[in-house]
């Protein structure tokens, strides 16, 4: 599994705008989660993150010159829902969704490559969460827990989709929208999230 170090160490390397395209990648890995739980709970809205996310992909692609971050993040803090509320996986890998977008803009404003490295570290928390809320039975050590969530597929799976995703930004210094449109496709990963849920009504 990454150490948030590691992927720190290499996001370093890269531009202001790379480091916020690796952070919204890992947010949209996400973004399944809160529609899914936000139809099923009927709480929040689906479409404040949506729209955070298009115009976050739009601004990379240059097919859009400004952000309101500020204004994003506040409808985003209204629609997150407070895991005191709900008595349910989903909730909390809706928050989980919700603090993935937060870092993203958190990226487009700061550029710094903790935030964008964060944004990974989410994602991996959020398979972790799911590997032990599924686990088979709930008498395992700690030690057999750590092991199942590092060599859990879907883990095997995010840890790959970071190294490709590094390693394209590294071949490619310049941003380039039909790449980036591509880039889009293989982080929504036809609609389903890094923990393998898909809303078929989104």
């Amino acid at each position: 599994m990454y150490l948030l170090d590691d992927i720190e160490q290499q996001l370093e390397a890269c531009t202001e705008w790379q480091r916020t395209l690796f952070a919204v990648s890992m947010a949209e890995r996400l973004f399944p989660n809160y529609a899914l739980f936000s139809r099923v709970a009927e709480f929040g809205d689906v479409e404040v993150l949506r729209e955070a996310l298009d115009k976050l992909w739009d601004r990379l692609a240059a097919r859009r010159k400004v952000v309101h971050v500020e204004e994003l993040l506040d409808a985003l803090d209204e629609v997150t829902p407070d895991l005191n509320e709900f008595d349910m996986y989903g909730a909390h890998a809706a928050l989980d969704a919700c603090v993935a977008v937060n870092i993203a803009l958190t990226t487009l404003d700061s550029g710094e490559a903790f935030d964008a490295a964060s944004g990974a570290q989410v994602v991996q928390e959020c398979i972790a969460g799911y590997v032990e809320f599924t686990a088979p039975n709930d008498e395992m050590s700690d030690e057999e827990l750590v092991r199942l969530i590092n060599t859990h597929e879907m883990m095997q799976q995010q840890d790959d989709y970071v190294a490709w995703l590094l390693e394209e930004l590294r071949q490619h210094p310049t941003p380039n929208a039909s790449w980036i449109d591509e880039i889009r496709e293989a982080a929504e990963n036809d609609g389903y999230s890094a923990i393998g849920i898909c809303d078929e009504e989104e």
